[in-house]
Parts: C-alpha cells; structure tokens; sequence
C-alpha cells in the first residue's frame, strides 16, 4: 500500500499523487491517500494487499525509479516523501492525469474582477474570457520571504520577466492572476490595463487559468499544472536565471525536469530575453536530465 507525505503547497502535492498514481497503474500497489481538493477521481486506489512489515521511504528525488523500486520494497508499505517533478514519472500518461484532476466548471460570474481606479483597483464587471486573452499567472506568496534554507526567494519571477513575452504576442485582455493579487509589485502591469482576479481559492483560481488560450506561467507548480490542464494553444514556461527550473545556479536541481515537449509551449529565457521552442533550447540552458533525455 502506497501513503503520500504531502509536502509543499497544491502543485507539489498533485506531482506526489501522480507519482502513487503511476505505481498504482504500474506494479498495482493499493493508494491509500483520501481524496484532496475538488478532485473526485483522486483518493483510495484499490491494488495488492499482501504487506511485509516494515516501510520502504522514497524521497529526495524527482524521479520514479521503477526497477529499483521493485527490486528493493519487497512487500512493503511504500511512503512517498518526495517532490517527483520530473515528466519521465508520468510519460504515456498525461492524457490520464488530466482526467484526474479535472476541475470543476466555475460560474464565470462567480468570480471578481478588479482594475486601476483613481485611488485603487475597483471592482467591475468583467466579459467572458475570449480566445485573444492572455492571463500572467504570477506567483508570490512565500516566493518573497526572506533568504533562508526553506523557503529562499529564488523561484520569484517578476514584471521584467514577464514583458519578455507579453511585448512579443498580440493580445486583446491581459488578465493576472495570483495568491497575492493586489500586491505592490502587480502594479508593474498597469501600462497593460490588466484586469485583476480576487485569490478566492487555489482550484478555483487553477480553473480560471485553464479559460485562457494564452497562458504566461511562473516557476511554479501550481502554474505549471494550471497550463498542463488547460487547451491554450500557446503556453510560455520560464528558463529563470536561478531557481529550482534553472541550470548553472546553485538553486538549481538535477533531476528535476517538467519542460513538455509540445509545439504549444514556448520557453522564455530570462537571461536573453528570447523565446525558443523546445526543439531550439540551447544546452546552456538545460540540466543533465533534459539533456540525456533528448539524447535519448
């Protein structure tokens, strides 16, 4: 039986069920983890029983490592206490994984829209999401607590990134949404006129995103679940200069590789300033992961 030790915030924790997911389909261990969120299909997985005693503990990686994994657990409970951000966990089954954690459909007027005023942003009603829309998807939060172990403010991408791409595309609406909406640093944006989007809930603000057929993501998992689960026909995926997404930082971590391989998505490097599919990211710009796996 499989028990997940949930660790970090919503995204961290939709790549840790994944992976118990995947050894479910895969060596038909039974998932004991409840349901989370608004995500029906999540929850107990039934699979094989037959325990020995002990634990077998599989953390500080990113990768699934399954010949491993059946050579040494030997019947034994498995505990996942890792981040398991690393695509090869999962290939042959996003189809899959984007059924399980469909959303729920929101009620578009269900949710509140904010732009600039005279004094502040002012709430206003706000037209349906079009196909010419952008949404920034800008993640804050513990992203600006100061330099420590835990929580360093490595991962933070902000509006000089994000022009990147926003000066490069045409768009009608540029929307942000984030867990800070009204932060100091979104009032960057305002030469865009974006329309803001109140953080009322995490899935309800992962659904919003989904709307959009234009998505800007940060170095986040939360962002980059919301444009995995989406139909946008143009995602941009950061290359940061420091951060866990990045190479040649001390931030940087080596097995950790979630850049998907899809003419959809576009990789903005933060360093350049240029935008690069995937086919045409220069090595300086990858791991030993994503290079041996383009090798491959």
């Amino acid at each position: 039986m499989i028990n997940v030790h949930y660790m970090g915030r919503m995204g961290n924790s939709m790549f840790q069920y994944s992976g118990a997911w995947v050894l479910n389909r895969r060596m038909g261990i039974a998932v004991e983890t409840p349901r989370f969120g608004p995500f029906s299909k999540t929850g107990p997985i039934p699979g094989a029983r037959q325990e020995t005693d002990g634990e077998y503990v599989i953390c500080r990686t990113n990768i699934l490592d399954l010949e491993k994994i059946e050579r040494e657990f030997q019947g034994r409970r498995i505990k996942i206490a890792a981040h398991l951000e690393n695509l090869q966990n999962f290939l042959g089954f996003e189809s899959e994984l984007k059924e399980l954690f469909e959303l729920p459909a929101y009620r578009f007027d269900s949710y509140r829209f904010f732009k600039r005023g005279v004094r502040d942003y002012e709430e206003f009603v706000c037209d349906p999401i079009g196909p010419g829309d952008v949404v920034v998807s800008l993640r804050l939060g513990d992203f600006l607590e100061p330099l420590v172990k835990i929580n360093p403010p490595h991962r933070l991408l902000l509006y000089d990134y994000f022009r990147i791409a926003i000066d490069r595309i045409s768009f009608d609406r540029l929307f942000i949404t984030s867990d800070e909406p009204f932060h100091p640093f979104v009032n960057e944006f305002w030469e865009y006129d974006p329309i803001i989007v109140q953080n009322e809930d995490p899935y309800k603000t992962m659904a919003f995103v989904t709307l959009f057929n234009k998505i800007l993501i940060s170095q986040s998992t939360f962002s980059w679940w919301a444009a995995f689960l989406s139909n946008a026909s143009d995602i941009y995926f950061p290359i940061p200069k420091t951060g866990p997404w990045s190479n040649h930082s001390v931030f940087g971590i080596r097995d950790l590789d979630l850049r998907v391989n899809e003419s959809r998505y576009h990789f903005v490097s933060y360093e350049e300033g240029e935008i690069y599919q995937y086919d045409g990211i220069p090595e300086r710009y990858k791991n030993p992961w994503q290079i041996e796996r383009d090798r491959r």
